[in-house]
């Protein structure tokens, strides 16, 4: 069987390492742009509006050098958290499931907001809830709040990974399932060593009331200071393998994602 040579072309940077995703000539490649606008101010050479969600996205015309390939969307109140688990949302009214979350709290290298992402244009809490809220539920919210506050759309591209670099890594199941091993033993020697120390504690307090002599005081400080130091023990081992098997050895992506 012959081999057949595919024309491609060249979509545009995919991630954060700048790798390139290239596609068969007559495909087309995933969306680059796209915004919330008000008004259809874009270049119709290049981008199409949508005038009922006020939203433009790029067409195949696009062919913006250097051009990065959505990876990831999302509509936040500032800029997005390094924490992928964290979303910067308002709180209007107290039916409402979520609490105000409107502060980064991961804090990396000095930030606390993902410069990764680009802002897209904005919307009000107001022109977001009133399509797709219920209108006796929407009329329990304070409407010149709702009008007065805004949140942002942002786009990011995918977080980049070596492939080469993630198959010779040290982050393999494996390894992952013992790291997960060492923070498992290391919580329940969290809670453990606190109870023993309490009841050794009122071990020895009762002992010195009850003057049960020297001996049995000394037994029980004897056994508190042992276990003091199979406590530090087990610390360092299971911090020293929580690091070795941790994720300090990937150096597969980009500098904050690594």
């Amino acid at each position: 069987m012959k081999n057949v040579q595919m024309d491609i072309k060249n979509c545009g940077i995919i991630d954060t390492l700048g790798q390139i995703l290239c596609m068969p000539i007559d495909d087309e490649c995933p969306l680059y742009d796209v915004g919330i606008a008000e008004d259809n101010n874009t270049n119709n050479l290049y981008y199409t509006y949508n005038e009922n969600a006020k939203i433009y996205y790029n067409n195949i015309n696009y062919n913006e050098p250097n051009k990065k390939i959505i990876g990831k969307l999302i509509l936040n109140e500032g800029q997005p958290c390094y924490n992928i688990n964290e979303k910067l949302w308002r709180k209007f009214i107290s039916e409402e499931k979520a609490d105000n979350h409107l502060k980064c709290e991961n804090n990396i290298f000095g930030k606390t907001s993902d410069d990764r992402y680009e802002k897209k244009g904005g919307i009000t809490y107001y022109d977001l809830y009133e399509p797709i809220l219920d209108s006796k539920y929407f009329r329990l919210f304070p409407e010149n709040e709702l009008k007065a506050k805004y949140v942002s759309l942002y786009k990011r591209e995918f977080l980049g990974i070596d492939k080469a670099c993630d198959e010779k890594s040290k982050i393999s199941q494996e390894n992952y399932e013992k790291l997960k091993e060492s923070q498992k033993s290391e919580k329940i020697l969290l809670i453990v060593e606190p109870a023993l120390n309490f009841f050794i504690v009122l071990f020895i307090i009762i002992a010195s009331f009850k003057n049960s002599g020297e001996g049995i005081f000394l037994t029980f400080v004897i056994i508190y200071f042992l276990l003091l130091f199979a406590y530090i023990t087990s610390h360092i081992v299971f911090f020293a393998l929580i690091i070795y098997y941790g994720l300090s050895f990937y150096e597969c992506s980009d500098e904050i994602t690594n």
